[in-house]
């Protein structure tokens, strides 16, 4: 089971490189309170952690994500 520890740091990782303000990144941030992310960076982030976990997210799963913790929620699911 991929512990949510690691997802966290991943998303910060995949994040850094969309001008996303990391320290911002916290399991209960909402996407929308998150400096620089933006629906653009969304997609592209999304995609990075499809790769980075070797996972496929359903569209519906890119599109209901509103927390920080819900990607980790949905990447540890989706992993296992």
């Amino acid at each position: 089971m991929l512990h949510k520890t690691a997802s966290l740091e991943t998303i910060r990782t995949v994040a850094s490189d969309f001008v996303v303000d990391t320290d911002m990144i916290e399991p209960n941030a909402s996407l929308d309170d998150i400096d620089g992310w933006t629906s653009f960076a969304h997609i592209n982030i999304m995609l990075l952690l499809e790769e980075a976990f070797g996972i496929s997210f359903r569209t519906d799963d890119i599109s209901s994500v509103e927390t920080i913790e819900d990607l980790m929620d949905i990447i540890s699911t989706t992993a296992n």
